[in-house]
């Protein structure tokens, strides 16, 4: 397309890159072990953990025309990840609002985009995982954050912003009966979903003392575009 030119010019493929599980989450931790400044000092430790991965990989192929977006939140361009996937063949959309794939459900994280110069064939689009699917998600939400069977950021939005019992998980997410072995563990989940105690946790568990570690928890009025409540 020609927005895809605009930022890349020349692209001829898009290649996007996830993780699932905890394999990234057990390299971030021991990047965290050998250097605590990556948790004290960076804002976003494991986008940026991401990130100097992705300096690896372009040194890995030097003449490859290509350039690399990212879902971070400090990112200078946002793209939509969901579609990319999708459009990948990588995963499809869910009643979760995140996409989700057969074999590790929605314990899948978007983690980069590559915009490359090099035709690559496409793959084939997968079928639904939530088809035929009696709504598991949908029933275990304590926000009643869902219309017609599907998440709505702004009930989501507004339930956060009344009730802490979201606060450090996705009551939802982990009702997925699909890709459970896939499941993030409670320190990632608490890392993901609150990052003031999250972090905090993590510090306590690497031994780390430093105090500039605490982070701060999502807006969660800010990305849904309600405003938060006094």
């Amino acid at each position: 397309s020609l927005r895809t030119h605009a930022l890349a010019p020349g692209t001829q493929s898009i290649i996007v890159f996830a993780s699932s599980g905890g394999r990234l989450w057990a390299s971030f931790m021991d990047a965290l072990r050998q250097n605590s400044k990556f948790l004290t000092e960076e804002e976003h430790p494991l986008d940026a953990f991401v990130s100097r991965c992705l300096v690896r990989a372009s040194e890995a192929v030097p003449g490859l025309v290509h350039r690399w977006f990212t879902p971070a939140l400090d990112s200078p361009v946002h793209l939509d990840f969901r579609t990319l996937a999708v459009q990948a063949g990588l995963a499809t959309p869910s009643r979760l609002g995140l996409v989700i794939r057969p074999d590790v459900g929605p314990w899948l994280g978007l983690r980069a985009a590559c915009f490359v110069s090099v035709k690559i064939p496409a793959n084939e689009p997968m079928s639904s995982v939530c088809a035929d699917c009696p709504g598991h998600c949908e029933r275990a939400c304590p926000g009643a954050a869902f219309t017609d069977g599907q998440w709505d950021v702004f009930k989501c939005s507004n339930f956060h912003q009344t009730s802490s019992i979201c606060a450090r998980s996705c009551d939802a997410r982990v009702a997925c009966p699909v890709g459970q072995r896939h499941r993030y563990s409670d320190r990632q989940l608490a890392y993901h979903y609150d990052r003031k105690t999250g972090r905090l946790a993590l510090a306590k568990e690497l031994g780390i003392t430093d105090d500039n570690h605490a982070g701060l928890g999502p807006d969660w009025g800010g990305w849904s575009g309600v405003p938060r409540k006094p």
